[in-house]
C-alpha cells in the first residue's frame, strides 16, 4: 500500500490525506467541502480551485475513491 501525501485545507484546517496527488488535481475537502486544487506535490500543497470560466459550477473530488481521500 502506498502511503498518502499530507496537506491541510486552506479552508478549515484539517488535515487531508491523498493517495498519489498530482499536480492540477482537484478534490473537495472531506471535512468542510471547499473546492481545493493540488498546486504542488513535494511537499503536497492545496490552494483555492478556480474555476476557468465565470458562472460554471463544478464538483470537486467525483473522482477520487474513499481511499485516496481522507481527513487524517
Amino acid at each position: 500500500m502506498t502511503e498518502m501525501e499530507t496537506a491541510v485545507c486552506i479552508d478549515c484546517g484539517v488535515e487531508i490525506g491523498l493517495n498519489r496527488p498530482r499536480e492540477g488535481d482537484r478534490l473537495g475537502c472531506p471535512n468542510c467541502g471547499a473546492g481545493l486544487e493540488v498546486i504542488g506535490v513535494a511537499p503536497l500543497e492545496l490552494d483555492w480551485a478556480h474555476d476557468e470560466t465565470e458562472g460554471t459550477e463544478e464538483e470537486y473530488g467525483e473522482e477520487w475513491t474513499e481511499e485516496e481521500l481522507k481527513v487524517v
